[in-house]
């Protein structure tokens, strides 16, 4: 007959550390995730139609897949129709901005919001997966994060076609550094910490 142990147990570390996580928590996240995506989609096209110089005379266009194919032909129409009706009020939508001069400032102000607010979620991701490992309220920083590389990637992929289009076959190679170095960095201060974290266990 095998003796009992009677000696306490203790419990795994595995067990203490456990999280409980609802599929009622996941889903509410996706729809943050998705709340996150509409709003930044929004304020990318209210901050351009705002600050842009050049929205007035390219800026009418859907800011979608549907103005690379018809990139001025809507913009086009309304000035000539605003033309008809009111031709005293026109001469400032008849601008001299060119195309490339409406998509450099458009890039550059997308660029003035997204980075701000990726590095703002990256730190909350950072301060909930490093600082506050055992927080119940970590799952929100999934939500932040996806946000955060999506509008990081939409920037990128918005910065390629701008560069490839007028920087033609250098605009390959500086898109491809920048991808290079912003996922580097990121990867080496994860890795770093993580590294850090079990040297100190």
């Amino acid at each position: 007959m095998l003796e009992e142990n009677i000696l306490p147990q203790t419990p795994s570390p595995h067990s203490s550390t456990k999280r409980k996580t609802s599929l009622v928590s996941v889903l509410l996240t996706i729809a943050l995730t998705i709340a996150f995506v509409i709003f930044g989609e929004r304020l990318l096209h209210d901050v351009n139609r705002w600050f842009n110089p050049a929205s007035q005379q390219y800026g009418f266009a859907p800011q979608t897949a549907l103005e690379i194919l018809i990139p001025t032909a809507h913009a086009q129409e309304l000035i000539a129709r605003i033309a008809d009706e009111y031709p005293t009020t026109t001469t400032s939508i008849k601008s001299d901005y060119s195309r490339q001069s409406y998509e450099t400032y458009r890039l550059l102000l997308h660029a003035a919001v997204i980075i701000p607010v990726f590095l703002l979620m990256f730190l909350v991701y950072y301060y909930f997966r490093f600082k506050r490992t055992g927080s119940p309220y970590k799952i929100l920083s999934y939500a932040y994060m996806a946000f955060a590389f999506y509008m990081i990637l939409r920037l990128l992929a918005e910065l390629c076609v701008f560069v490839i289009k007028n920087l033609k076959t250098a605009g390959v190679y500086i898109v491809l550094g920048i991808v290079i170095v912003v996922f580097t960095t990121l990867i080496v201060i994860i890795q770093k910490k993580l590294h850090s974290k079990d040297g100190a266990e």
